[in-house]
């Protein structure tokens, strides 16, 4: 709330935090920050969300099955399940944009 009321609106996060990742923890950073989002009421348009996707790495096997690509099914499922996670109406680009 402070950050947010001095004026902070870019908030970041990726499926992979909190490092180090974990399973029990995977998508928590973002489910905090959609919590706080609709527990605060906060306008949709007055903060920029930030999210990365992970890619191939032999780890976090519990990320899309420990993603073998970066390609547009990987982009599009983790998009999917990280606006899923924050739960605030988002909506991801269209798909061609993605090709």
């Amino acid at each position: 709330d402070a950050a947010f009321d001095a004026g902070v609106n870019f908030f970041d996060s990726a499926e992979m935090y909190p490092v180090p990742q974990r399973a029990e923890t995977h998508g928590r950073s973002e489910e905090l920050v959609g919590r706080w989002l609709r527990a605060r009421r906060v306008p949709r348009d007055s903060v920029v969300l930030a999210t990365k996707v992970a890619g191939p790495s032999g780890q976090m096997t519990w990320i899309r099955g420990g993603p073998v690509a970066l390609d547009s099914r990987n982009i599009t499922e983790a998009i999917d399940s990280r606006f899923a996670q924050i739960g605030c109406g988002l909506h991801r680009p269209l798909p061609d944009t993605l090709a």
